[in-house]
This record gives structure tokens, C-alpha cells and sequence, in this order.
């Protein structure tokens, strides 16, 4: 198919050369008033010129092409790694950008979610304060409570080291207890096991006779009156 164009577009040129180099005889013949052999004679001698010059023109095209095309692709490999080179920069320069504004806002966060911590920490202990408070229980059993309360939250387990008695009150009953452990327990993600646990452990007096995973089955009673009611908002 290739070939079949080139020859074509050869028999084309060589047409027009042949055209042009007639025209171009005749034009000569005409001005200097030669004979027709002139003529006969011109014809060959413009073709081959013309011919020739269609020629050299054509391998300087190639080689002029030939040239562009080299250093086009010498150029490729150094543009494609200048654009990288400046990409990795810009890539580099965004990061740090980016690691900046990212540990700025780490701080700002890291300091809210303390403060926000502390804050539902200091109400946790306020509201075991002034529940113990009004059930009648005494200064002692209310701190050993919180302390035992303080390490049910901080390290989700139950306090043994301190062998503490808090003598049991007639007026508060096991679900109050419950309900009181479980309104902490919620705002801390605690699980039940370790929440009956914390329960049994801190008021033994009234689970003395209970297992934990007795006490684990139902720690929460919404329904009726108690002392302690279930509190699902107790931090908000």
C-alpha cells in the first residue's frame, strides 16, 4: 500500500516537473527566438534541473526531519524528568503543608478531647458524690467509693488493692447499685462482666451472695421507682 502511494506520488512529481520544464523550454525558445530542435534539446536539460533540484530538496527535508526528530526525542527523557522533578518538589512542598495544618489541628483536637475528658470525668465523680451523699452513706464510704469509681473508669477494671467495707443501707437496694454502675459503665463503654465485677467488689455487703455473672445478666431496671434511676445523659 506504502509503495503504491510512493509511486504514485512519484509519477505525480515527475509530471509536474515534466510540465514545468516544457513550459519553461518554451518560455526560453520564445524570448531568444530559437528553433524548435532548441526546444527538444531544453526540455531534458530542464527536466534534469528541475528533477535534480526536487531531489536535493527532498533529502534535505529528510534530513532536516530526521534531526527534529532526534532531538525531539533526546528532549523526552529530560522533560519527562524535569515535570517529575518539579511534581515530586510541588508534591514535597503540599506535605509539608499539609503535616503542618495536620499537627496544628492534632493539638487542637488532642486539647479538646482532654478537656472534654476532664470535664466528663469531674461530672462522673460529682454525680457519685452527691448520690452516696443523699443516700445517707459517710464521708469515708463516699471517697472510698469514688476511688473505686476512678479506677473503674480510668483503667476499666476493678479496684482490689484497698480492702474497703461500706456497711450496707435498708433504704438502698441492689437495683439502685446497678443502675448507679451502669450509668457510668455507659458513658465508658465498660463492659458488663467488669461492671458486675466493679459492683460485687465495691458494695460486697449487698452482693455477698451474688455472681458476677448473675449480676451481669440485668444491670440496668427502668422499670418502677428506685433511689438510682437509670441515667443515659448523665454527662450531657
Amino acid at each position: 500500500m506504502n509503495k503504491a502511494i510512493s509511486h504514485t506520488y512519484r509519477a505525480i512529481i515527475t509530471g509536474v516537473i515534466i510540465l514545468i520544464s516544457t513550459l519553461f523550454s518554451f518560455e526560453i525558445c520564445y524570448r531568444l527566438n530559437l528553433n524548435i530542435p532548441w526546444h527538444l534539446i531544453l526540455v531534458p536539460v530542464c527536466f534534469t534541473i528541475g528533477d535534480f533540484f526536487y531531489a536535493s530538496c527532498h533529502k534535505i527535508s529528510e534530513f532536516l526531519m530526521n534531526r527534529i526528530s532526534q532531538n525531539i526525542l533526546a528532549d523526552s527523557p529530560n522533560f519527562h524528568t524535569q515535570t517529575l522533578a518539579r511534581y515530586e518538589r510541588s508534591l514535597q512542598q503540599r506535605y509539608e503543608l499539609f503535616h503542618d495544618q495536620f499537627e496544628k489541628e492534632h493539638q487542637q483536637f488532642t486539647s479538646q478531647k482532654n478537656k472534654a475528658d476532664e470535664e466528663k470525668f469531674k461530672k462522673i465523680l460529682e454525680y457519685t458524690r452527691a448520690t452516696f451523699n443523699q443516700l445517707g452513706f459517710n464521708q469515708e464510704e463516699i471517697f472510698m467509693i469514688s476511688e473505686s469509681v476512678e479506677h473503674f473508669i480510668k483503667h476499666k477494671a476493678v479496684l482490689k488493692a484497698i480492702d474497703f467495707h461500706i456497711q450496707q443501707k435498708p433504704n438502698v437496694t441492689q437495683i439502685s447499685l446497678k443502675n448507679f454502675a451502669w450509668n457510668i459503665a455507659n458513658q465508658y463503654n465498660i463492659k458488663g462482666i467488669i461492671t458486675a465485677e466493679f459492683i460485687i467488689t465495691t458494695f460486697h455487703e449487698w452482693f455477698k451472695d451474688s455472681t458476677i455473672s448473675t449480676v451481669a445478666k440485668n444491670l440496668r431496671t427502668t422499670n418502677g421507682r428506685h433511689m438510682i434511676e437509670i441515667d443515659e445523659n448523665l454527662c450531657k
